[in-house]
């Protein structure tokens, strides 16, 4: 091989190491973004310099600060773009792959079941479109102490009228303090 032919080979292989997976454009060409974030069912508290105590807001920014024994909600936001939903947990549909969440395996955090907003119905099947918000119950044992992550896995399947992305898999999580 002479020089010439190593330096084209060697620009191929940086751009396709630098490209993004077929996975990452499937999330590009349906998800305008997504994130998680805490709340709290306590009294709404303003964020001073320091943990955001007790806050209702879905978004909120910075760790939530939750007593040990205490709950709050994690907030999982999708904003799909370009026509995209995604099914129900429960689709109605046997051809419809449901979204689910899966969540992160924290010690002394117990995860309820997550709340979808309400479904519309798109040629029998129940979807999601747009703004979703996954609101998911999180509790901490009285044992619990620190600074910890709480979140998990949502699968799901993008489709709009042209047809549907292969099923794939988002990683969301938040920063949770617990103490006094």
């Amino acid at each position: 091989m002479n020089k010439m032919t190593t330096g084209l080979l060697a620009l191929g292989a940086a751009a396709l190491l630098a490209a993004p997976s077929q996975a990452q454009r499937q999330k590009d060409e349906c998800l305008a973004s997504a994130g998680a974030s805490l709340g709290s069912a306590t009294t709404p508290q303003p964020n001073s310099a320091g943990p955001n105590r007790g806050s209702k807001t879905p978004g909120a920014r910075g760790p939530i600060l939750v007593a040990p024994g205490g709950k709050t909600t994690l907030y999982l936001t999708l904003r799909m773009k370009n026509d995209y939903h995604i099914y129900d947990p429960k689709p109605g549909d046997p051809y419809s792959i449901p979204t689910t969440f899966t969540p992160l395996r924290v010690p002394g955090v117990t995860y309820g079941t997550p709340i979808f907003p309400k479904p519309t119905l798109l040629n029998k099947a129940r979807v999601h479109g747009g703004d979703i918000v996954i609101k998911v119950p999180v509790s901490v044992s009285k044992s619990t102490k620190g600074a910890i992550q709480v979140g998990g896995t949502v699968k799901l399947q993008a489709c709009n009228e042209r047809g549907c992305l292969p099923p794939f898999t988002l990683n969301l999580s938040a920063p949770l303090l617990v103490g006094k």
